[in-house]
């Protein structure tokens, strides 16, 4: 099913496991032990990884085409692993857009405290 969040990402979620259809997966319940005891926050999702990242050619000769303002296609993968069965799948899927931006500089911070 896709969703959208407000800020144009699309987000397709899969709350059941493919091979089983069980609802339980592994590290959503070890977060919710957590949270029973009070030690995190009841709104917080836990996934067993997130792979996340944007859709690009990653040579240097071909970033430096791409003109600043241009809007390039992000990705976030949440996966998931059933209690049940242990199969490892995608849990939630978003696609986005990023915006080429100048990087900024770093900037010098004075230190009080230097001799120097």
């Amino acid at each position: 099913m896709a969703d959208n969040n407000g800020q144009g990402d699309k987000i397709i979620e899969f709350k059941k496991c493919p091979n089983c259809g069980s609802k339980k997966q592994f590290v959503a319940e070890l977060a919710q032990k957590v949270k029973d005891k009070g030690l995190m926050g009841q709104g917080l999702e836990f996934f067993a990884n997130i792979w996340q990242g944007i859709v690009s050619d990653p040579s240097p000769a071909q970033g430096i085409k791409i003109p600043f303002g241009s809007k390039t296609p992000t990705y976030v993968i949440c996966v998931a692993v059933c209690s049940k069965c242990g199969t490892i799948y995608a849990g939630r899927l978003v696609e986005g857009e990023a915006t080429k931006q100048l990087q900024q500089a770093a900037p010098k911070l004075n230190n009080p405290i230097s001799l120097s």
